[in-house]
């Protein structure tokens, strides 16, 4: 007997989603949020900030719920810093399981040249707890000067000194942590925007914990701001010579060359010559830009 197989069609994909249907996934993620996800291991919100930062189980949470499998690409092309160092830049892209149709695409990197891989800190504990006051702006002198740093101890945040930094002697043990870690925040980027939950979750904080080394200051975004300042293209250049032009650019944008060197040091850099590639200085830009806006 011949059994006649139907054709496989396309899912129909609406030109645009009714109300209805919008408020409808907002809901499912608010009742997935409530009933499902567990503040500290799906998500938390970081000190300074007023909605809650997305986590990867989270994100994974999302994935499941809406059916969606990633893809990695990038893995196979770290960028070579020079030094044994390295970093990667890892585009996810999200699949429909059912369909195969595409929902959406994130964008994340890593480097082994970010404070909490690069280096090996040693610190004594304070047993100060870090003032609310901190998180607003991440201003040091509220810790003790540029000397002093938040970390997590037993769940809550203290201020330590550290007394001693050096080069970590054993780089290459990080490579899979920042590919693991680019990765991440590539899965995460794309989660939120294929589900248009990053009214609901930002992504950016994350990674004030704990994680590698436990430097805390390694990854900073200023709290949420109700409109973004866009720096203009010609504010950050994409030539080879970028470095004296984004010196010229983000010492303005921060009123002075001490002002810019602070916040260079918010993000693990003490000196412009630290910051490692063009697109570390575009997030630091854009990071202050934020703050300014």
């Amino acid at each position: 007997m011949t059994v006649a197989i139907a054709p496989y069609t396309t899912p129909q994909v609406p030109e645009r989603y009714s109300v209805s249907e919008v408020v409808e996934q907002v809901k499912v993620i608010q009742d997935i949020m409530t009933a499902v996800m567990k503040e500290g291991t799906h998500y938390g919100t970081i000190p300074g900030t007023d909605k809650p930062t997305l986590y990867k189980p989270g994100a994974e949470k999302l994935n499941l719920t809406f059916r969606m499998a990633p893809r990695y690409f990038g893995e196979d092309n770290p960028k070579d810093l020079g030094r044994g160092h390295r970093e990667y830049i890892i585009r996810c892209e999200l699949y429909h399981i059912g369909s195969g149709r595409f929902l959406g695409a994130g964008v994340g990197s890593c480097s082994t040249m970010e404070s909490k891989y690069r280096y090996r800190d040693a610190f004594e504990v304070t047993g100060k707890t870090v003032p609310q006051a901190y998180w607003k702006d991440r201003n040091t002198s509220l810790l003790g000067g540029p000397g002093f740093r938040p970390k997590k101890i037993d769940g809550q945040w203290q201020i330590v000194k550290v007394t001693e930094r050096q080069e970590n002697p054993d780089i290459a043990d990080q490579y899979n942590t920042v590919l693991k870690m680019a990765k991440k925040r590539a899965h995460v980027d794309a989660s939120l925007t294929a589900t248009a939950a990053s009214d609901i979750f930002t992504q950016d904080l994350e990674d004030l914990v704990e994680e590698g080394n436990g430097d805390a200051k390694s990854e900073k975004a200023a709290p949420k701001a109700k409109t973004e300042l866009k720096p203009k293209q010609q504010d950050i250049p994409t030539e080879d010579g970028w470095r004296p032009n984004f010196k010229d650019s983000f010492t303005s944008l921060c009123g002075n060359d001490s002002a810019a060197i602070a916040f260079l040091g918010t993000h693990g850099y003490e000196s412009w010559e630290e910051v490692p590639t063009h697109a570390i200085a575009r997030d630091i830009y854009k990071a202050k830009a934020k703050e300014k806006s």
